[in-house]
């Protein structure tokens, strides 16, 4: 008798713990049964930028599909000393989507539908989980006349007609989407302080670069030496 009860025990524990889980989306406790599965079609399905957190917790996720894997990296603010944010970012590690479910180096969870919107859940937080809702596209999170130098691994073929400026825009726009400091009154500083979206903050952001982006600045260079 007393093993029977042992065994109906251990059986209830693992509902018990699920039904006493909370869960917040920004602020506000998540309503549970407002979550359903998101179950998606194909490889790029959930591919875009997920806000998370709340005030100065908060945080975005972008997740990407290039070259026959998932790509992931967080962007968070700091403040500074003079009371404005610095932007800052990490790249997420062994990112794999099986399923609807999201395995990384940092953050684990799955992809959701909370009331009518599609997001992700992830473990952790202010609670024991937290909703992220998609909220802009990829192309938007990387501005810039090339967003694509940082969203797939380019081919010869796509740098082989540009000229020497394109390739050297290219490149650089890599750098200035995190806020890389140019040479002061440089052609590059010039040209990017036209930019709405720069925002001039680091004297050094190869920390922030992804694998990708880091091909890719290798490559074009290549192909900026061998033009007049």
């Amino acid at each position: 008798m007393k093993t029977i009860l042992n065994i109906l025990i251990l059986l209830l524990i693992p509902i018990f713990s699920y039904s006493q889980e909370v869960g917040y989306i920004a602020d506000e406790e998540v309503i549970k049964s407002d979550v359903k599965p998101w179950i998606g079609l194909t490889s790029t399905e959930y591919q875009g930028v997920y806000s998370l957190g709340f005030s100065e917790g908060s945080y975005d996720m972008a997740l990407f599909f290039a070259n026959g894997q998932y790509h992931g990296q967080i962007s968070f603010q700091e403040w500074g000393d003079n009371g404005f944010p610095i932007f800052k970012y990490k790249n997420l590690e062994n990112v794999k989507v099986k399923g609807n479910k999201f395995l990384s180096n940092k953050y684990n969870g799955k992809f959701i539908i909370y009331q009518g919107k599609k997001g992700i859940k992830i473990n952790g937080g202010i609670g024991d989980y937290e909703i992220g809702v998609f909220h802009e596209s990829l192309v938007d999170y990387f501005p810039g006349k090339y967003p694509h130098a940082s969203l797939t691994l380019l081919s010869k073929y796509t740098l082989k007609d540009m000229t020497y400026f394109e390739l050297k825009i290219m490149r650089n726009e890599i750098f200035a989407r995190y806020g890389y400091i140019f040479k002061l009154n440089g052609k590059m500083d010039k040209y990017f302080k036209k930019q709405g979206w720069y925002r001039p903050q680091h004297k050094d952001v190869s920390a922030f670069l992804t694998t990708i982006e880091k091909k890719n600045i290798k490559l074009i260079k290549s192909f900026e030496s061998r033009k007049p």
